[in-house]
């Protein structure tokens, strides 16, 4: 048939070993009789080329591939026609090989695994596949004015399939001191007096600089550490030794803070040791002779780290990186301040701070000014500052809550403070910041289906199952939890939630527990084929005359069993869910489907209260009994031993300190 450049074609080719079949875009176009076996070959499966005897390459394609697929089986025109322009999953019964080229790839996403390799330098073109990709926006306003977010999809996806999409927005927010008595009191526990490593991390704006402004200090008078940056825009560290005087670090000029840009700043400090032999001259029996002597020496790595925000991305500089050599770091035990500083050497501070950290381990370069998930070894306290309301703030990781003085709540200016993100069937999506659209502000309505001037435009072509829209932040896991699936309860933080599940009428009803009815115009009811059910999305329900492209055949009796799931929520508190897994087979491979959430459980904490304590074991390494304790002559073991014949008695030192935690 003929070709015409720059067009693109469907094309298969079907053989059952009597007959092979040439399709076009959907439509039969050639057919002719030809019976034998498909002969096989020695050389490597290959897109875009192909092998002559010799086993050479040549005959290269020129032009663009999409889609590659090879099946076990003869497809049919009716099967070839439904699937002409659309991805398929991947699990299909027979299919052996499925190549498409998202991200410039050649991975199978067929069960096999047959993943190609690109050889050449072929370039990615658009898709023939009719898809399209999501953008999702969210509304800030910092301060005086507007920072609207907007982001897109890298991947599009496929059209005529059905598709869960969520859009997650985790809005971030810090606190300002702009008052001179505001700051943050956290108190003076025990686990806050830091004598060896430690690193302490903050991340601020500053919006003045015309005297030094204290970030952080372990007391005010004589601070045991401290950090602040002095009116040349430096960072400072300090701590104060064991002999009572301040040691100072000061970052280079190179590192400089500027008025009005946000920074995340780190200061670590690292207790290292070295022995080496040294040759001496001792004299022994009258003798001089020159001998090797085993000397320790210690020092402490002091590092200033200052990540700051340029081409979309924190980079980081080495402000201060030296070797302590003077005496060991003292402790003292002052209150810990955020917003304060040494009384001596700088003011309060003035702009604002979203996070600080403290670390009892000094963290290596790559870790600093990274975002966390609260599980880190030796995070002693994390202030992630984000209640945006009242006067405490919690300490995320230990029990070093905070009381706020005077400072107010503010968004958060850290480019990457808050996360904004886009998971398709329960997955995360590249994305990308894009402009806003033309009409993002063209209605401050509620409506499905955008809006502009009060007229319709671009509005949503297609079918809507289940919408919902909550107050709070939704996990990974929770959304896989509710994927294809009515609500079980947690309609308490929904905002609205319409499942179009009623008969057509004029109002669409809101089931949640406001009352956010909508009004339906120029829209359908129609039966729903999605994959929404009371049970997991590959079983059908046998009293409903409706397939869905989820369904599964299966061959074997299958298994069912519940269990429960502990699993955190976005405030990190622990949370019960009951699931439901699934086994069987098909296609002679065994197949685990897990995570189908039943319902929600209760979620009880049991304390228990140790009092009256005992030591019990064994003392390694006993200092020897004299002998005069030993003098009982022959000893029958059945009649007497040497219990009690010495003792080593455990006695509380004068000074102790008593640490009380609860844990989750």
């Amino acid at each position: 048939f003929p070709v015409a450049q720059g067009r693109w074609y469907h094309l298969v080719i079907t053989y059952d070993g009597q007959k092979q079949e040439v399709y076009k875009d959907g439509e039969k176009i050639f057919e002719r009789n030809q019976t034998g076996e498909m002969g096989g070959s020695a050389f490597n499966f290959m897109i875009g080329g192909r092998y002559f005897d010799n086993g050479t390459i040549g005959d290269y394609f020129k032009g663009a591939i999409d889609e590659v697929r090879i099946w076990s089986e003869v497809r049919q025109g009716s099967d070839i026609l439904a699937f002409l322009n659309r991805r398929l999953r991947g699990d299909e019964k027979n299919l052996r090989g499925y190549w498409h080229f998202d991200q410039g790839i050649a991975r199978d996403y067929a069960s096999n695994g047959h993943h190609g390799f690109v050889k050449g330098t072929p370039v990615v073109a658009n898709s023939i596949m009719p898809g399209f990709s999501i953008t999702a926006g969210v509304g800030n306003k910092i301060e005086n004015g507007f920072s609207d977010s907007y982001i897109q999809t890298r991947e599009s996806i496929p059209f005529f399939e059905w598709n869960h999409l969520a859009m997650v927005y985790n809005a971030s927010y810090g606190l300002r001191f702009a008052n001179d008595a505001a700051s943050l009191d956290c108190g003076n526990n025990a686990s806050l007096s830091l004598e060896k490593d430690l690193t302490l991390e903050a991340f601020f704006r500053l919006d003045d600089l015309r005297q030094p402004r204290g970030i952080i200090t372990k007391g005010e008078v004589q601070p045991g550490y401290s950090l602040h940056v002095n009116t040349a825009g430096r960072l400072v560290f300090t701590f104060r030794d064991e002999d009572g005087q301040e040691r100072e670090f000061v970052a280079d000029a190179a590192s400089r803070l500027t008025v009005g840009n946000f920074y995340r700043v780190a200061v670590t400090r690292r207790h290292q040791s070295e022995t080496r032999n040294v040759k001496e001259r001792r004299t022994i029996n009258g003798e001089t002779v020159e001998v090797e002597v085993p000397v320790v020496e210690e020092w402490d790595d002091i590092e200033l780290h200052i990540c700051r925000w340029t081409g979309g991305r924190y980079q980081r500089h080495i402000g201060y990186s030296q070797k302590y050599h003077g005496p060991k770091p003292g402790s003292n035990s002052e209150r810990l301040l955020i917003g304060r500083g040494p009384l001596r050497s700088s003011g309060p501070f003035k702009g604002i701070i979203s996070e600080v950290r403290v670390w009892n381990r000094a963290l290596g370069r790559f870790e600093t000014c990274q975002n966390l998930t609260g599980q880190e070894s030796g995070l002693i306290s994390w202030w992630r500052l984000d209640e945006n309301r009242g006067y405490a703030a919690e300490d995320a990781t230990g029990s070093n809550h905070a009381s706020i003085n005077q400072a107010d709540w503010i968004k958060n200016p850290d480019p990457l403070g808050p996360s904004f993100k886009i998971l398709h069937n329960g997955v995360f999506m590249e994305t990308e910041a894009v402009s806003a659209p033309g009409n993002a502000r063209g209605s401050k309505a509620f409506r499905l289906g955008p809006l502009a001037n009060g007229t319709v435009k671009d509005a949503f072509k297609g079918t809507l199952e289940e919408l919902r829209v909550w107050r709070t932040v939704r996990t990974q896991e929770q959304i896989q939890d509710n994927l294809f699936l009515r609500l079980l309860g947690e309609k308490e933080d929904l905002i609205a939630y319409y499942t179009f599940d009623q008969v057509e009428t004029a109002v669409l009803q809101d089931h949640s527990f406001r009352g956010n009815h909508l009004p339906v115009e120029a829209a359908a009811f129609v039966v729903s084929d999605a994959p929404i059910s009371y049970d997991s999305y590959q079983v059908r329900n046998a009293l409903l005359a409706v397939k869905t492209a989820f369904h599964d055949k299966i061959h074997a009796q299958p298994g069912v069993q519940e269990y429960g799931d502990m699993q955190y929520d976005a405030e990190g508190n622990l949370i019960g869910v009951l699931k439901r897994c699934y086994s069987y087979v098909k296609d002679g491979k065994w197949h685990l489907v897990t995570g189908y959430k039943v319902g929600n459980l209760i979620t009880e904490w049991i304390g228990q209260v140790q009092f009256n304590p005992e030591l019990k074991g064994f003392i390694e390494g006993a200092p020897p009994v004299p002998s005069e304790n030993l003098t009982a002559g022959p000893i029958d073991p059945s009649l007497f031993d040497y219990a009690g014949s010495a003792a080593v008695e455990v006695v509380e030192a004068e000074s102790v300190s008593y640490n009380y935690a609860t844990s989750k």
